[in-house]
């Protein structure tokens, strides 16, 4: 079995939203963590204010505690400062670390960048927790000609009844949290995310499901 290199420099991406389908997901809260060499070295949230005409999801505010009008008090505005934040973010030019990331924050953020008419972030440098987490629960690794992107794809869209792989199980059954948290919060997820990602990385767990595993032939 080949090894794979993590990196240790990557930024962290998590998004609060209005509902959980990304296709139609507007973003109220986007949080930014940029680790280098193992330590936080910046760390960025905004909060945007929810048009009238979009709908708030009663599920999504039990997750994240953002009202419509704590957006509206608070938030700025979403279309003024997302161009120069993705480009902020590509700038970077760092690896993209989140929970469930490629299956919800990135195409989310994606999908509101293509529609402004703006590059959406490239995905095939994207290391996600959740995916590596489910991958060892299912005791499943990325096979030869396997990219790391498709195998965390093929990861995340595999249905298994009862099988809880969220950022709280997963940090829980890590014990890196004792207590039970209340409202998600976007820079929040960003930092116990990375303290998860350092976990699987320092316990090996996110080499052995992401590197090559080769058969005999």
């Amino acid at each position: 079995m080949a090894t794979v290199s993590l990196p240790e420099d990557y930024l962290v991406l998590d998004l609060e939203t209005n509902c959980p389908i990304p296709a139609r997901a507007y973003i109220l809260q986007l949080g930014l963590l940029v680790v280098r060499d193992g330590a936080v070295a910046e760390e960025l949230s905004f909060l945007f204010a929810l048009p009238d005409d979009v709908p708030l999801d009663p599920g999504a505010v039990n997750v994240h505690g953002i009202t419509r009008e704590m957006s509206k008090e608070s938030g700025g505005c979403f279309d003024a400062v997302i161009p120069s934040l993705a480009s902020s973010i590509s700038r970077f030019g760092l690896p993209v670390i989140g929970h469930n990331v490629l299956g919800f924050d990135l195409p989310t953020l994606n999908a509101r960048l293509t529609e402004r008419g703006l590059s959406g972030l490239p995905t095939d440098n994207v290391y996600d927790t959740g995916a590596i987490a489910k991958a060892s629960l299912l005791m499943q690794h990325r096979l030869p000609g396997q990219s790391i992107e498709q195998f965390q794809r093929r990861v995340l869209a595999r249905r298994v009844k009862g099988l809880k792989w969220n950022l709280d199980r997963c940090l829980g059954d890590a014990q890196l949290t004792k207590e039970a948290r209340g409202n998600h919060d976007a820079l929040e997820d960003c930092k116990l995310t990375s303290l998860l990602f350092e976990y699987q990385k320092r316990r090996g767990i996110a080499d052995r499901v992401l590197a090559q595993t080769y058969t005999k032939g």
